[in-house]
């Protein structure tokens, strides 16, 4: 391959992983051509890309590109599955391994990865995959936010209605005797 074809893909490289946040390096060695198709349809579903890189090339794109802490993640066969959600990344290759069966899950090893232009792990990918997706988080914390407040308002609700209740028995208390 020449040298301007080389540079030109390290250019491309580089500005498709200049935008990357969230990102996971894994290994592909021994998947049939045909189940690493099938990932990257399913990962599409997911709104997540992936990309086999070229070793060397893809240590000077990391490089130029801000995500320098992902050069040392590159060795043999790699692959660098992106996607704006680093949750939805790692959710998205996990199903996948759990759908494709034991034989690719046992090829296919997560190396590492970034989450906001930060180096993790292969197991923090792994933790990472466990999260609930972003809607249900959302979701948690709105009603562990709402909570007390719904909490104090029952309170308030309860306590003039027992004040009503007061007034009321108050009244026909004095019906009773007339006044």
């Amino acid at each position: 391959m020449s040298k301007a074809i080389k540079q030109k893909m390290v250019t491309e490289w580089s500005r498709q992983f200049a935008g990357v946040q969230n990102c996971v390096v894994l290994s592909y060695q021994g998947v049939p051509a045909e189940q690493v198709r099938g990932l990257r349809s399913h990962l599409r579903r997911n709104q997540v890309s992936m990309k086999v890189i070229r070793n060397a090339l893809a240590r000077k794109a990391f490089s130029e590109a801000g995500l320098s802490c992902l050069e040392d993640l590159v060795q043999g066969p790699t692959a660098v599955a992106f996607g704006a959600d680093g949750v939805a990344v790692a959710k998205a290759l996990t199903e996948w391994l759990k759908d494709a069966g034991d034989e690719a899950a046992k090829k296919v090893r997560f190396r590492g990865g970034a989450l906001a232009r930060h180096k993790i792990t292969s197991g923090e990918v792994v933790a990472l995959s466990e999260l609930p997706d972003k809607k249900t988080m959302r979701a948690q914390v709105l009603s562990t936010v709402i909570a007390p407040a719904a909490q104090v308002a029952s309170l308030l609700a309860a306590s003039l209605a027992q004040v009503v209740y007061l007034v009321q028995s108050h009244i026909e208390k004095k019906e009773k005797e007339g006044g």
